[in-house]
Formats: structure tokens, sequence, C-alpha cells
């Protein structure tokens, strides 16, 4: 800590600087007269000191500027003010210490000092200084944090322990229209709303009584009776002793935030309504997609397929009547019958190209078949004419499930295996099926080109008896995955828990 010395006696100031120096006091200043202690200090200087002393000795008597003097101009420099000032003096002459501590001085010390009384005196002095600039500071923060506090744009409150209102900042006023003086002194109470119920206050209040901080919603009433939402941290703050002395409430409008909040729902609530109702079109588009192929392949059964069929008989019929003709030549009989051979062959040509048609469109199940059979009965019809391997291996618990679920599966083999017959390009294909406990899995496995999932979203067109497929197991309580890589094949896997009562035939 520096010490400045001011004195008119060089030797005085040697003497001085000696005893101090011997008790620790390393850093000493010295200044011969008054002028030159104010020129140090920047007295009269418009910048002022650029690094004052923590304690200054200051002769009462010295030419020119005199100690009681120059010690009036230190005090009355604000920055100087707090410097602690004991004067030195030969003799005691009361009117002129009684001028000096006028004049702001703290102390005096009469000369020749005493070694002892002299460092008592330093101690004292600059333990008063720290004390000083220990207060300053706590008072510096204080100020800041007050300012913090009075300047912050979130309303904040603070409450002593019998729950009455001590303080509120601007922005607390700002938000609930209530003015200083119409609410300090309040009990809390009266920001009380009728949103919650007593005991919702009374579990806040139990906890910060106890000693922990509390964080929430809640609604409070302004002072127009209109109810506003704030997310609230209340901190319980305690005393030196240890006892909480208030309770610091912070609060952030949270109106905004919850009408956000409120209108999502509603939106998710219309989504899921949308949804459920998309869901239910899907299925209804699916049943719909499943008459009109019956429908339509019916049609070429029975319709065409028929009238193509006694076409074939009466052909046969006209060819045998050809034959025992003996009005035409033998030349007409060959002609005619040539003529009738070609046709009968493009007849059976376009009979069998008919039920291809209709077993594609609308391929039915052998009565009685199993699933694994069913699953080869739709691959012959899907891939023989590619020449793709088939491999089937199904649990055979598949076939005590109910029949909703196996027409569901048996729909997912069907639409895979006719979607690899025009997109894959695959040599093979693993149709696996199981079942453990109460779960199952199919899957329908190709090593085709693949696909990239992303790369067909959105594209016109596509995914529409995937998504049929996939709403019919969504309806089952399931869910169906599409796994595919360009280059690596595609497979089709769904999940369903038959632990339901029409998962198993009766």
């Amino acid at each position: 800590m520096d010490i400045l010395i001011v004195d008119d006696s060089r030797d005085f100031l040697v003497l001085i600087e000696a005893i101090l120096s011997r008790a620790g006091y390393t850093s000493v200043l010295s200044a011969d007269s008054a002028e030159v202690a104010l020129g140090m200090l920047g007295v009269g200087v418009e910048q002022g000191p650029a690094n004052a002393p923590d304690l200054i000795l200051m002769d009462i008597n010295m030419g020119g500027i005199d100690g009681v003097e120059a010690t009036r101009r230190i005090k009355a420099v604000p920055a100087l003010y707090d410097i602690p000032i004991i004067m030195l003096t030969a003799h005691s002459d009361k009117s002129l210490l009684d001028a000096a501590f006028k004049a702001g001085a703290n102390d005096y010390i009469v000369k020749p000092p005493d070694r002892v009384e002299l460092l008592a005196r330093v101690r004292a002095a600059l333990n008063l200084k720290t004390e000083i600039d220990g207060r300053k500071r706590a008072a510096n923060e204080l100020r800041k944090l007050s300012y913090v506090v009075e300047q912050n744009p979130a309303p904040i409150m603070i409450v002593d322990t019998d729950r009455r209102i001590e303080y509120v900042n601007w922005a607390f006023t700002e938000s609930l229209g209530y003015l200083a003086d119409d609410i300090l002194g309040s009990g809390v109470e009266v920001l009380n709303s009728e949103c919650h119920p007593e005991e919702f206050y009374r579990n806040i209040w139990d906890g910060l009584e106890s000693g922990r901080a509390w964080r929430g919603d809640i609604c409070v009433k302004s002072r127009n009776g209109k109810n506003i939402w704030q997310l609230q941290r209340i901190i319980p703050i305690r005393s030196v002793d240890g006892h909480i002395s208030h309770f610091v409430t912070v609060k952030i409008d949270d109106t905004e935030r919850r009408l956000a909040e409120e209108a999502l729902k509603e939106r998710e609530v219309k989504l899921e309504l949308l949804s459920s109702e998309l869901h239910e079109l899907t299925l209804e588009m699916s049943n719909l997609e499943e008459r009109e192929r019956k429908s339509f392949a019916e049609m070429l059964h029975e319709d065409i397929g028929q009238n193509l069929a006694t076409m074939q008989l009466t052909l046969a019929n006209r060819l045998s009547d050809t034959a025992s003709d003996s009005e035409c030549s033998a030349e007409a009989k060959m002609a005619r019958k040539e003529f009738f051979e070609l046709f009968g062959t493009l007849l059976g040509s376009t009979i069998r190209a008919t039920r291809t048609l209709t077993s594609e469109i609308y391929p039915a199940v052998p009565y009685g078949t199993g699933m694994a059979d069913a699953a080869r009965w739709y691959g012959n019809i899907f891939l023989k004419q590619s020449g793709t391997e088939l491999a089937v291996e199904l649990d055979p618990g598949f076939d005590s499930l109910g029949e909703r679920i196996k027409e569901s599966l048996l729909r997912v083999v069907r639409e895979s295996l006719q979607n690899i017959m025009k997109h894959a390009g695959a040599s093979s294909v693993a149709v696996t099926g199981s079942i453990d406990g109460n779960g199952l899995e199919l899957s329908v496995t190709d090593n085709g080109r693949g696909f990239s999932l992303e790369g067909i979203r959105g594209k016109k067109g596509r995914g529409i008896g995937t998504l049929l497929m996939r709403e019919r197991i969504k309806e089952l309580g399931g869910s169906m995955e599409i796994a595919s890589t360009p280059g690596s094949g595609t497979t089709v896997t769904v999940r369903l828990d038959v632990s339901a009562p029409e998962g198993v035939d009766s």
C-alpha cells in the first residue's frame, strides 16, 4: 500500500521512511513541500491523480502552503476524499489541530514520533482505508445490481416473510398495470386469479418457506382484472444469520406462448381428424379397387372368356362339319380346314391370354390352400414369365391366423411380387415369415435393382399400391417398412401383434 509523507524537513522525511521501511511498508513516497505533494496528487489538474496513495502523513507547519490548506484542497477532490490524512505537528496547538480536523484530517502525531505510536496510527489509518474501499466496492456492486433489477425487462417483485410486497420494478407495473404506490405493502394474494385452487398457492408457499425455489406457469390478475399467464421463478433469500428474509420473483409473460400451444393443440386435433379421415378413405379406396379388380376379372372370365370358349367349341364343330362335307372339293375342304385351324389357334391363344390377364388383375387363391402355397401361387402368376426364382419359408402358425389377417398379408405378398415383376428385374425373391410369441413378421425380399426412397417421393402415380398395403396393415395395428438401396434390392417387412382374438382362427 502506498504511503505519501509530506514535510519540509529532509531529516524528518528520512526518519519516517526508515521507520516505515523496517516495519515492512516498502511503497513509501515523499514530498518536501505541500506544492510538490499537490502536484503529485494531481490537485488542480484536469485529468486528476494517476495513482492516489492509501495514506498521507502531512506536516501541519510548512513554508508556502501549510498542511491545513493542503488538506482542505486534497479533500475537495472527490477521488482523493477517502484518503486518510494524519497530521504531523511539533506542538499540540489546539486551534491549529481544530482547523486541520475541520479541513478533513483524520488523526495527528506529535513530532518527533514514537515508533510504536506511529506504526499503530499508520496501521489503524490503513485499516480504515481498506474498510472504506471495501464499502465503496460493495456500494458500487449494490448500485449496479439495483440498476439491473430496476431496468430489467422482466417483471421483478420482492416479498417479505409476511407475504407483503416490498418492491416491484417498472416492468412489473408495465405488465400488470399496478403503480408502485398502489401495490407496495399489499399482500401477494392481490395478484391471485381464479385460474388456480387455493391448494395450488398453498403448495407453492409451503415449498418456499421450507427453502425450496419454485418455477412454473401461473395465472395472475392484472389491475384491470384480466388474467395473464406468466412463467415465474420464485427464490427464497436468506439473511446473514441463515434465516429466510425475503422472496424474489422473476416473471416472464407467458400468455402468447400458452395461446400458441393451445392453437398448436387445436391444429394437432384437426390433423388427427384429417389423418383418420384419410385412413378411412384409403381403406375405402383399397376396398373399391379390390371390388373393381374382382368385377373386371369376373367380366373377363364370365363374359369374354365364356364367349371365347363358346366360339372355340363352335369352331371345332365347324371344322368337323367341313371334314364330312361331300359337296366341297378337296381343295376347298383343305382351305377351309386350314382357315379354321389357324382361327382356332388364334382363339386358343386369346383364351389363354385372357385367363392370364384375369389372374394378374384378380388372382384367386385355390380354396383351402395354406399361406405358403398361396404365396407360391402368386409367384407362379407374377414371376414365372421372367424366370425369377421364388423361395417361400413361412412359419406353420401363419395358417392358423384369422382370415382378415391372412387376407391382408397375402395382399402385401401379391402387391410386392407384382411390383417386383414390373420394376425390380430380380433373379430371386424370398418370402419369409416367423411368429414369436404374439408377434408376427413377414418379409418379401428381392435382389433386384432397388431404388431410392427419396427419389420416388412426390412422383405422380407412385406409391398408391404401397399406401393401400400400409393402411391395411395399420388398420390391424401393425406396421409396414420398405428398405431399399439402388443396386442392392428391396425388402418389404410387416410386423403385427396377433394376440388379439381376431388374430387366430377359431
